[in-house]
Formats: structure tokens, sequence, C-alpha cells
């Protein structure tokens, strides 16, 4: 674990979030602090069950999610705000005057870190403290969400539908102690406007307006001149949490100054054009999803195939750095392989990014990112290498990797599969329509629209949708629809 040293004179937080997750925690943590601006009234603290003996990597993985500095706890450490804190296994951890106090578990008695973390935090910082359940199993959390409730402060829960374990966050909600179930993305903004004080410099942030009066306007500019993107078809929240971040790490205090250093900066806008393209992946993230993909969908799609003897289409937008278009090759292949049927399957993957684009065609993915897949399937679908795992050869000709923009180019047509995963989310209701419109165009009479677990489709006219779920309890494909005769 990293563990910096701390200046003596450190400012203490006046907010304090504590997160608790178990099994599946990983990607929620990852997603949390891919939205969460920072913040220099907030300090952060989380707890995990580990075992004793396993070394934990989140200090060095969650540096690519945020800039905030990340500390391991140890006794007596004060707590500064702006920072997050991990608290090590094999101990649980209190707060007091703004002070780690760390005990060792007893191994001969149930312990319960979560409860014990939220319990102090809700008597030292009372409305003032922050609770959230995320993925595990048991019910541990739940008692600390009832403290922080009754001390007035506010608790949340990971959506069940979304946690890869629901049940710590369904035994948080049962309690009716919970402030809000959110989906882990949605919870930075729940917080921003928790603390929110009226400052100067919050109250012109507050005034965020895509029209030409604002420095938003000078910034959207800039954007598309440089990379022809109109980030004013994002919704507002999106934008504005991450211009906000990125000032805030260069330690501009208004628009106007942070307009005026992007017109200079030609790498603070890459910086931000990226931050603002949230390329948040994984492999086989959400795996419930990628369960139905493999049970349900692909056997049907490959009815299809015996029938036609036509190559299946599938596209992938936005693909990022290419993790989901490899998972669902791989799932492809697993199925051919087993069925003894040919490999006949096209797959476009598409991004709006040019960076995103090449580091998929290369298919090299670092050690860590590749932690969480079977040693079968990496044995049978990477090589490795010192640094790497890379993406077999055979693998990496089915797909087509290329720039697109959903907004503004045609879509493709005659296909069996269409996944766009976590982009309606960020995108305003009028883009989301002409982006439906398009995938519902593209897609075959029958074919399967993959969205992500946060999303749905309720401008699509009621009679393109065939069927509400895959599975009633698998939310992740939020409808099949029919498409345009092909």
């Amino acid at each position: 674990m990293v563990s910096l040293k701390k200046s003596n004179d450190c400012t203490p937080p006046k907010y304090i979030v504590a997160i608790g997750a178990s099994a599946g925690g990983l990607d929620p943590i990852q997603t949390f602090y891919n939205h969460m601006p920072v913040s220099d009234t907030i300090a952060f603290v989380i707890v995990q069950h580990l075992s004793p003996d396993f070394a934990s990597k989140m200090d060095e993985l969650l540096i690519h999610n945020t800039t905030m500095p990340i500390f391991t706890a140890k006794n007596n450490m004060p707590l500064e705000a702006g920072a997050i804190y991990l608290v090590p296994a094999a101990f649980e951890a209190r707060i007091e005057k703004d002070r780690f106090q760390l005990t060792a578990l007893d191994k001969k008695s149930l312990s319960l870190p979560i409860n014990t973390l939220f319990e102090s935090i809700a008597m030292a910082y009372g409305k003032r403290s922050i609770g959230i359940i995320l993925s595990g199993t048991g019910a541990d959390g739940t008692l600390g969400i009832i403290k922080i409730s009754d001390n007035k402060g506010i608790t949340m829960a990971q959506t069940p539908m979304e946690s890869q374990f629901p049940d710590m966050p369904n035994n948080a909600i049962a309690t009716k102690k919970v402030s809000c179930v959110l989906h882990v993305s949605e919870m930075p903004d729940a917080i921003m406007e928790y603390i929110h004080q009226p400052d100067e410099f919050n109250q012109e942030y507050q005034k965020l307006k895509f029209t030409g009066q604002s420095e938003f306007d000078d910034i959207f500019h800039l954007l598309n001149k440089v990379y022809k993107i109109n980030f004013r078809s994002y919704k507002p929240t999106t934008v504005s949490r991450r211009i906000e971040r990125r000032m805030q790490v260069v330690n501009i205090k208004n628009l106007k100054d942070y307009v005026a250093y992007l017109k200079k900066n030609t790498d603070a806008l890459h910086i931000l054009y990226q931050d603002l393209l949230i390329g948040v992946t994984g492999f086989f993230r959400d795996r419930n999803a990628f369960i139905a993909l493999r049970e349900e969908i692909i056997p049907s799609l490959f009815e299809k195939y015996k029938e036609t003897g036509e190559d299946l289409r599938i596209w992938i937008n936005p693909c990022a750095t290419g993790e989901e278009a490899y998972s669902i090759v791989i799932l492809l292949k697993e199925y051919t392989d087993e069925h003894n049927l040919p490999f006949a399957v096209k797959i476009f993957a598409s991004d709006i990014s040019d960076d995103f684009i090449k580091k998929a065609k290369k298919g090299c993915y670092e050690h860590e990112l590749v932690a969480c897949l079977p040693k079968n399937i990496l044995n049978k679908y990477f090589i490795k290498s010192e640094k790497y795992y890379e993406i077999i050869p055979v693998l990496k000709q089915k797909i087509l990797f290329f720039t697109h923009n959903l907004l503004t180019d045609a879509p493709f047509t005659k296909l069996d599969l269409i996944c766009c995963r976590n982009l309606l989310i960020y995108i305003q209701p009028k883009e989301q329509k002409r982006i439906t419109d398009f995938m519902r165009f593209g897609l075959k009479i029958g074919g399967f629209l993959f969205l992500g677990p946060s999303e749905n489709i309720p401008l699509l006219e009621p009679d393109l949708i065939v069927k509400e779920h895959v599975r009633n309890n698998f939310y992740n494909f939020s409808k099949i629809i029919v498409g345009h005769k092909s």
C-alpha cells in the first residue's frame, strides 16, 4: 500500500464520506471516483472485507480514477480534507477527533468493520457524515447505516440491480434508513448537492447554461474547434462536474481564468477532452449482463445464423479502449467452439476518441486490468508479456475498430446486436432520441439492443418494444426492439 507522510498542519475535513464494500466492490469504487470531483471539505474512507493475507492493490488502481492523494490509514493518523484513506486488512477503524483509531480484528469472533467505521463517524460528524454501501455479501454496514441516519447524516446504497452481490445494499435498504438508492455514477452528484455551500465560485458554477452568454460556451467552442465534438449534447451535470474537477487540479477559481488557461495550454485542453469522454470500461463489466448475453442472447443469435447462413453483425459503440468488444468476441468464440459452429461474426467497434481506438486496436492491457479474468480465459485468449496481456490475433481479426460519432455519423445497418452501454445516461434527452432512432434503424427485425444498467429507452414507440427483459431480474438488457426490415 502507498502511505505518504502528511504535514502536521493538515486541514481537517468538514464532511466525511465512508464507503463500505465487500465482494464485487472494486468496480463500483472505481466508478465512484471517476465521477467524484476533488473537494477541499471532504475526506473519504474506504473499508472492504479483505483477507488479512491479501495484498490489496486498491491504491494502485484508484490512481487512474482520481487525482486525490491516497493513504493507507495508520493508528492516530490525522484525516485531511481532499484525501482518500484505505482501512488496511486485519484492522477495523474508528474516527475520533479527526484521527484514526485502529484495532486489530479478533480472528475468533465475527468482525463487522463497516459497522464500526460508520458508527464512529456518526458520533464524530453527525449531519456531516455520509455513509455509502456498495456491492457485497452479508449485512455488515446495516447497523452503521441506522446510526448515521439517527445522527442526521445521509446514507446511500448502490441500487441492487447494479450490484454484483446485492446482499449488503438490500440489507441496508431494508432498514428504511437509507436516504437514497442510486447507481454509483449518480452518488457524487448527490454528495455535492448535499454539501453545497453558496460561496462565490459555486454560485457562478451553478449558473451553467449552454448558451453563447457564458464562459462554458467558450470552452465548448474550443473543444469543438479542435476535436469536432459538440459537448452541448451532454447533460450539464456531466460536463460541469468534470470542468470543476480540472479547475481544482490546476488551482483555478473561476471560469474566465480557466478559459484563458485553456486557450494557452493545448495539453490542458486535451486532458479536459479526455475527462469529458468518460471512458469507463472493463472486461465482462456487469457480471449478470454477460451471463444473460452468454446464456440467452448468443444462442438466439446463432439460431438465426443457422436459418440464414449469414454472418452475425454486431456493433459496439462506444467501445472505449476495447475491453467490452473483446469480452463479447470471447463469448462468441467460446460458443462456436463448444457447438462446433463456424466463427461467423463481423464486429464493428467504434468510439468518438482516436486515443481510445488506438489502444483498442493494440489489444494490450496491463496485468491489473485482466486480474479479474479466469485463468483459462487468460491462457486461451491472451498472450502474456512482462507488462501486458495481449489479445490473440484470431480475435483481433474479427473486430473492425474505427472512430465514429453517434450524434453526427451514419449508423450501421442490418445488425443482429447493438451494444450501447453507459452512454445515454450522459446525453441530453433530445440527443438520446436521435441515438435510439439510429439504433432502431440499424437493427434487423428482432435484433437485440444491449444497454447499461442505469439506462432505459422510454422514447421508443411502444409498438417497437417486443419484450421488456431477457430475464425479468436482468435489467441490463433494457429492451429487445424491432428495427427496420432489412
